[in-house]
């Protein structure tokens, strides 16, 4: 085992006035206060701290994810983030006394909410750097204690309520009165578009569309299966732009209308959804002779991958599978835009929805340095990269 030698960093953490702070706490990891994480220093009598042995070459490889970054807490001060710089030799920290910050939460009639969480979104640009948190009490009135000293941003939630996002607050401002809105609700019916019955067995997925032109990003996590032919999904973030998918065994997928909450859709909103029986979308794909090309992993994809040194390094939640001993594959039926993906040791072939209903042959094309490493979107967003082989 060969050891490398690491830098030390020096610090002196003191108050508005020069006086040195005792007891300082500082962290460099994220989410320090879940589990046993026992801060990396503890400033002394005379607020000076030292960390040793911070391997700053790790930290520039651009694998690395951002500076090293300190946060300083303390008892009765606000608390503190620095950027640590390895040529700096003492780095001087000025702590501000700590204020509480304080306010209520409602619902939409005014009616105090009791065990709402209110906790740090975002502060000096950093969303896991700092504890500060808080529930509601039986009046919905709330206080964190030695809260940051300049305005941050807030999630404030509860179950049974929308979550409520990038909500600004200031201790400086006095007391703050923060509302939280009911969740909206999405359901109705899956019915056969010839017959009118209800499909008994399909799944609902929610999807947050960004709007923008690119895919809508379906949630796995938001998916269930129906039994009845009929759904209901609930919606608790204000911040997105929702659809609804459906997909049955048997029938082409369908997919909703833009779901806009409180802007304009509110409590319940009803949509029922029409399938059409539709076939597979089949193919087949033969090597660069034109013969049938067993095992070649092949993807529908509706959203971004990544080929890197001749093989597929990226496919998210593509669907994927393998050309069988006659180079033949299967996907069930698709309505969102798609490119089919065919990666093999010999080759590389990318058609999209319109070619592949032109023609369902599909021939791989030998790897050159021009494809070997490829990102492909379908529908990118406007300045989003995508190369095609």
């Amino acid at each position: 085992m060969v050891m490398k030698k690491g830098k030390n960093v020096h610090g002196l953490v003191t108050d508005v006035d020069k006086n040195p702070i005792p007891n300082v706490k500082i962290y460099d990891q994220e989410y320090y206060w879940f589990g046993p994480h026992p801060p990396r220093a503890i400033t002394d009598n005379r607020g000076f701290f030292k960390i040793k042995g911070v391997d700053w070459k790790d930290r520039s490889d651009v694998n690395y994810a951002g500076p090293y970054l300190l946060t300083l807490v303390a008892d009765g001060y606000a608390p503190e983030l620095i950027t640590v710089d390895p040529d700096t030799l003492l780095h001087e920290v000025t702590m501000q006394k700590g204020k509480d910050l304080r306010g209520s939460i409602v619902d939409t009639e005014g009616r105090p909410i009791a065990g709402a969480t209110i906790s740090i979104d975002l502060w000096k640009d950093q969303n896991s750097r700092v504890d500060c948190s808080a529930k509601s009490d039986a009046q919905g009135r709330f206080k964190l204690t030695d809260a940051p000293a300049n305005a941050v941003t807030y999630s404030v939630s509860k179950e049974g309520y929308l979550l409520a996002e990038n909500v600004t607050l200031d201790r400086s401002v006095g007391d703050h009165k923060i509302t939280l809105k009911t969740p909206i609700t999405v359901s109705g019916k899956v019915l056969d578009q010839q017959t009118g019955e209800l499909i008994q067995r399909c799944k609902v997925t929610l999807g947050i569309d960004p709007n923008d032109g690119r895919a809508v990003d379906w949630l796995p996590y938001f998916s269930k299966k129906v039994r009845s032919g009929r759904y209901e999904l609930e919606i608790k973030q204000e911040t997105f732009v929702y659809r609804v998918r459906v997909e049955a065994d048997g029938y082409a997928p369908a997919i909703s209308k833009l779901i806009r909450p409180y802007a304009p859709d509110i409590g319940r909103v009803v949509h029922d959804f029409q399938l059409r029986k539709s076939p597979p979308l089949s193919g087949q794909v033969s090597d660069q002779d034109g013969q049938p090309l067993p095992g070649a992993d092949v993807y529908l994809a509706t959203t971004r991958v990544n080929i890197k040194d001749r093989k597929m390094s990226y496919s998210g939640r593509n669907r994927s599978t393998k050309t069988d001993e006659q180079g033949k594959f299967s996907f069930p039926p698709e309505v969102e835009s798609f490119y089919v993906v065919v990666v093999h040791p010999d080759g590389v072939a990318v058609v999209d929805e319109l070619a592949f209903r032109e023609s369902t042959q599909i021939q791989i094309r030998p790897w050159t340095s021009e494809n070997q490493q490829l990102q492909l979107i379908r529908r990118p967003a406007p300045g989003q990269l995508s190369q095609l082989p």
